[in-house]
């Protein structure tokens, strides 16, 4: 069985502070494999493409005149390097060099996940919490402000603080800064949604996985570090919104 291929793709807006590392990283994680870089920047005004070019310069480029939004930049990069999997990444993230392996692996393992999502951590080292339960409305609405719940031994919640995120697990849904999809799966419940620009197209996507019959899982193997809210910072407005 010959390897699989993967597409990484990377959406940038004003990310000239962090790309560099992010695709210096991915050189790494994804060395040995056949897989392809896609950047698709959103209208930088800064000097995001230049960082591009100089960090990976066998990175495909797609420059949108315009912000068309995150979810809008993903579905280009998907159809523009069409692979077995694909990474989808913020620019603000630092995969470790087996991180790409390790989520590979477990989508290997189990043919029915759709969706595979890495250990998180900060800057400084510290555990990020990254993965929890698809939201009802109430929790949409209040986000971290309804408190985790326990169903027996089993995480249950918006967000599994306090989960210690060590065991390859089962979830609903994952901060969707890093993370793995199969290319059956994106054929089978389609690309992501236009009309989320900024945020939540993952939670929808999570949704349609599951509703399809997709499986969503998490591995601890696969570390990723994130600065986080690079995007977010420049419209915090919008972004609640």
């Amino acid at each position: 069985m010959s390897d699989p291929t993967v597409t990484a793709v990377v959406v940038t807006w004003n990310s000239a502070d962090v790309i560099g590392d992010c695709l210096r990283s991915l050189r790494v994680a994804l060395d040995g494999l056949l897989s392809t870089v896609v950047v698709v920047d959103n209208g930088s005004g800064d000097d995001t493409l230049a960082r591009v070019t100089a960090a990976e310069p066998d990175a495909v480029v797609i420059a949108n005149p315009r912000n068309r939004g995150l979810a809008a930049a993903n579905n280009q990069g998907m159809a523009a390097r069409p692979a077995d999997f694909f990474l989808i990444a913020n620019p603000d993230v630092v995969f470790d060099a087996g991180a790409v392996r390790a989520l590979l692996d477990l989508a290997g393992r189990r043919p029915r996940a759709g969706w595979v999502a890495p250990r998180l951590r900060y800057e400084d080292g510290r555990l990020q919490t990254s993965v929890g339960s698809l939201p009802t409305l109430a929790q949409t609405l209040l986000g971290r402000q309804v408190a985790r719940r326990r169903a027996g031994d089993e995480p249950v919640g918006f967000w599994w603080d306090g989960w210690p995120h060590t065991e390859e697990h089962r979830i609903g849904r994952c901060l969707e800064c890093a993370y793995l999809v199969r290319a059956e799966t994106v054929r089978s419940v389609g690309a992501q949604d236009e009309h989320y620009r900024l945020d939540w197209e993952g939670t929808d996507w999570s949704e349609r996985f599951a509703r399809a019959g997709w499986e969503l899982w998490f591995t601890p193997d696969a570390v990723v570090t994130h600065r986080g809210g690079l995007s977010r910072r420049q419209v915090p407005y919008r972004a609640v919104v």
